[in-house]
């Protein structure tokens, strides 16, 4: 798994760090310019600011300068104003064959043009010659290369006010940050690559957020020896529907079955039953007493009259809105088992999330989750970061946040996931979802664990189809492919 911290973060290890703050430099500019002496290109124009990043930006100028490539440096204040060590990069690269100047309204032809104007810290809007140097670079055909973020990004939230540099490459230092991964720094960071500068190994523990990568997937799956039956494999007990949803049921089983539940047990109101016999044979059925096509209290005592076995159960998906379903819940959240609320669900428990467990996932998106704050949608949307961290703060159970990205948090455990596209915006997409996360919380993974693998499944399931075509009850089907082509390279 990767680390994606915050600009603060990585401020914090710079300072803990035993390597001085010039030999930092040293590498990551000198880690830049070999990579871009592989592409084999020949002029290089470098726009350099007068903080870290500028003088990020001119070790970069002299190693490639060493190296013969011609290069231009445009400064965008007086050398006099550079930073300390961006100061003293100046003055080395003084030494060497680069064209000096100063900005004036123009760029040199380039193969390649490299932002080191600002870096992780930058907050606000572009402005006067650095606004009109990003506008003329984003026109230019060069490549275009940004150190550590693209300039106009905000570098905690990724969010743009205006213009910033639209980068095909973002070298980065030590861990990517939670800029490029949100909103308008993801679509402008281009291809992030991050830079080893020495930062010690001790310094990222507890740092951001982790992601999971294609590599740690078949090592986080549900491992078996061989011999399980499938009562070995886990029981999940799927709670969903009404009259108005007959759908949701059948797409949280589907999940269920992708994810290799032994037992999927599928518990809908009793005249959705003759609708759903055999769509799924693979489904034990369960209808339970219903009030005008909702769940209800009774609902409850016929489940549990059922004597049923499970080890998880998911909840919520198109139960609708009536005060019988929150009876129900009432009484679901009584019992003692790991459990994924979701949609309308979260609905039904939303007065009582303050006594959900350590082994509950909610899933909301931030439409449903903004009523349970009093704000916005868009205000969860955009301070995604800043109302995950709180919300865990004041609650033992896992949030999963859905959205692109989306953040899974509990407690100090901390996952951002960015797998997915266009393609899993589409009504039914997030009953998949759940489904998968209860298949494996009921094969025994650790909560948090189970809603930061099963996005990222559901994610990269997504990646595999056609944005216009794939459908959520094919999701299991890309998911199949994604999966068979990693046991495939291993």
């Amino acid at each position: 798994m990767k680390r994606i911290i915050t600009p603060s973060e990585m401020r914090e290890m710079d300072r803990a760090s035993r390597m001085p703050p010039l030999v930092l430099m040293e590498n990551a500019g000198k880690g830049i310019a070999d990579d871009l002496l592989e592409m084999e290109l020949d002029r290089f124009v470098i726009l350099v600011g007068k903080g870290n990043n500028g003088g990020d930006g001119m070790v970069v100028a002299r190693w490639l300068s060493r190296a013969g490539k011609d290069v231009t440096v445009l400064l965008f204040e007086e050398p006099e104003k550079l930073s300390g060590e961006a100061k003293h990069n100046y003055e080395l690269l003084l030494h060497h064959p680069v064209e000096i100047e100063r900005f004036k309204g123009a760029l040199p032809d380039a193969d390649v043009i490299v932002d080191a104007l600002f870096g992780i810290g930058f907050r606000g809007k572009l402005e006067g010659h650095y606004r009109d140097a990003v506008e003329m670079a984003n026109l230019s055909d060069a490549l275009r290369v940004s150190v550590d973020i693209p300039s106009g990004v905000n570098g905690l939230t990724g969010e743009v006010e205006g213009i910033a540099f639209d980068a095909h490459i973002t070298y980065t230092f030590a861990a990517e940050k939670l800029g490029h991964h949100l909103f308008e720094g993801k679509l402008l960071s281009g291809d992030v690559v991050v830079v080893d500068i020495g930062i010690e190994d001790y310094l990222y523990e507890d740092k951001g957020f982790l992601a999971i990568e294609d590599e740690d997937v078949l090592d986080l799956l549900p491992s078996y020896a061989g011999w399980e039956n499938k009562g070995d494999r886990g029981r999940l007990l799927i709670i969903a529907g009404s009259r108005e949803f007959t759908g949701a049921p059948l797409l949280n089983a589907l999940g269920s079955l992708s994810l290799g539940a032994g037992y999927t047990y599928l518990a809908v109101p009793e005249s959705l039953y003759p609708h759903l016999i055999g769509k799924l044979p693979e489904v034990i059925l369960v209808p339970l007493r219903e009030k005008d096509g909702h769940l209800s209290a009774e609902s409850f005592d016929d489940l549990m009259g059922r004597g049923l076995k499970f080890d998880a159960v998911s909840f919520g998906s198109g139960v609708g809105r009536t005060q019988g379903v929150k009876e129900f819940a009432d009484r679901l959240l009584s019992l003692d088992v790991p459990m994924v609320i979701d949609a309308d669900g979260i609905w039904a428990v939303s007065e009582k999330l303050d006594s959900l467990g350590e082994n509950v996932v909610i899933t909301p998106h931030p439409g449903e989750l903004a009523p349970i704050l009093n704000v916005k949608p868009h205000e969860v949307d955009r301070r995604r970061v800043d109302v995950v961290m709180d919300y865990s703060k004041k609650h033992s159970h896992v949030l999963l946040l859905k959205g692109n990205p989306s953040l899974i948090v509990q407690g100090e455990e901390r996952y951002l996931n960015d797998s997915g596209d266009v393609s899993l915006a589409r009504a039914g997409s997030g009953d998949v979802l759940t489904g998968m996360i209860g298949a494996l919380l009921a094969q025994d993974m650790l909560p948090v664990e189970a809603a930061a693998l099963a996005a990222f499944l559901h994610g990269r399931a997504g990646e595999m189809g056609d944005e216009f075509t794939l459908t959520p009850s094919r999701i299991p089907e890309a998911l199949e492919i994604y999966l068979s082509g990693l046991h495939e390279e291993c």
